[in-house]
């Protein structure tokens, strides 16, 4: 696409940057990747519960999306 390789790390880096902004759309698609179970967006999730980064601090939350990250194969390494 766009003569770029695919990268769903790259696209998360891009709809997060947006979504910080405040665009709608930027916004809508994060949340798409967390959904549809992109494990490093779910990961970064994770973290940002983990950390309170944007969301109220959650571990609870933080591990579940942590676990679901996990059962797609992304682990953070």
């Amino acid at each position: 696409m766009c003569g770029v390789p695919q990268s769903d790390e790259f696209a998360l880096h891009w709809y997060r940057a947006a979504a910080e902004l405040g665009d709608p759309e930027g916004q809508f698609m994060l949340a798409v990747c967390y959904a549809q179970g992109i494990g490093i967006a779910q990961y970064t999730l994770g973290e940002m519960y983990e950390l309170g980064e944007g969301v109220p601090q959650d571990d609870n939350l933080a591990a579940m999306w942590y676990n679901r990250a996990a059962a797609q194969g992304f682990t953070g390494e």
